[in-house]
């Protein structure tokens, strides 16, 4: 929300690994009063029921096996998605940077191909954000296989545990220390063990 109202050049792209996830998403934006229906795209899935989307999304709901649906929904500024559905946005062809940013929400619960889906999506200009936390919700993996070759590591653990990352240098990751469920016996479990505040 920040981004959309003191950045009027940017173009988001918002994905979640589950309807569930992009919807809530999408209904906070909404909540908040500040996008209007033109704004916000919802892009859904062809085997999504219509049923099962929230009525509130409903006037902003797009599918993504019609062609002029997908072309609608990437006219908005603020695209959101589950992060596999995103990749109907592709056949598109849009210029690179069309999106200026990709946020993920609960990046640690999507593997790593997954994120690559929308990651190609952004460009190289383009920054990315990533929310979540993996020791809380990692990969869900239903192939041996999958889970050998390390598609168990998400994304987001693989680059925070990296030693790029692990000394913590702020001009490249920003960590949320502080916030709803920061209660001590939580912080003093984490890795990072951080006691200050960002």
């Amino acid at each position: 929300l920040q981004l959309f109202l003191l950045r009027p050049d940017s173009r988001l792209l918002v994905v979640a690994p589950s309807n569930s996830a992009a919807d809530l998403v999408a209904q906070q934006l909404l909540a908040s009063g500040r996008l209007q229906l033109g704004d916000l795209a919802r892009l859904n899935s062809f085997q999504r029921r219509p049923d099962s989307v929230p009525i509130s999304l409903q006037p902003l709901s797009f599918r993504n096996d019609e062609q002029e649906d997908v072309v609608r929904s990437s006219r908005h500024r603020v695209v959101v998605s589950t992060a596999s559905t995103s990749g109907v946005l592709g056949s598109l062809g849009l210029r690179p940077g069309h999106f200026s940013h990709l946020l993920v929400d609960e990046a640690g619960h999507l593997t790593e191909p997954e994120l690559l889906v929308p990651m190609v999506l952004v460009g190289r200009q383009a920054q990315l954000v990533l929310a979540g936390d993996w020791l809380q919700l990692g990969p869900t993996l239903v192939s041996r296989p999958a889970e050998i070759y390390g598609l168990g590591v998400s994304f987001l653990e693989r680059l925070a545990t990296s030693p790029l990352y692990l000394g913590h240098d702020q001009r490249l990751v920003t960590r949320l220390v502080t916030n709803y469920r920061s209660h001590p016996d939580i912080l003093a479990s984490s890795p990072f063990s951080l006691s200050s505040s960002s």
